[in-house]
């Protein structure tokens, strides 16, 4: 053929791990949408970084099954505003961070659970529905978005 070989490079991995971002670094420039959220990239996007090489950003792919909503949760790989059950994946990130950590954290006293920790929580950020009632969810939804944006880690 005697012409420039031409190479493709793809970028797959969990969605919100930073492919984009990886991709905007070797470019030098913010050609990729990026944000603290799963589903930014939607398609295919191909880069050109020389004449010879093309980068390829792609949508964030679940590769197991197996995993568990609370898992796909905590890897964001689901919007916590998609989310059906946002309690369900505090037990895990109570079991991953520990409850001392998250004491510091929130500057809550001693809790029993996870549905202490998401009582405490909201009564310390003030979240309180109709009726004098605590928002559990809206805790919940709370300690999901640190855990995301990495002010809660384990």
């Amino acid at each position: 053929m005697g012409g420039k070989t031409r190479v493709l490079v793809g970028v797959v991995g969990y969605p919100n791990v930073g492919k984009s971002s990886l991709i905007n670094s070797l470019l030098r420039t913010k050609a990729a949408a990026t944000g603290d959220r799963p589903g930014v990239t939607r398609a295919l996007q191909e880069m050109h970084l020389d004449g010879c090489l093309t980068l390829i950003d792609t949508p964030g792919v679940v590769f197991d099954k197996s995993l568990s909503d609370a898992s796909a949760i905590l890897r964001n790989c689901i919007p916590i505003d998609k989310v059906d059950n946002p309690e369900a994946p505090i037990g895990e990130i109570l079991r991953r961070v520990g409850a001392e950590q998250l004491r510091k954290v929130y500057k809550i006293g001693a809790f029993d659970g996870p549905g202490g920790l998401l009582a405490a929580v909201a009564q310390r950020r003030g979240k309180v529905s109709r009726g004098g009632q605590l928002d559990i969810e809206g805790a919940a939804v709370a300690i999901l978005m640190d855990w995301n944006r990495g002010f809660v880690s384990g």
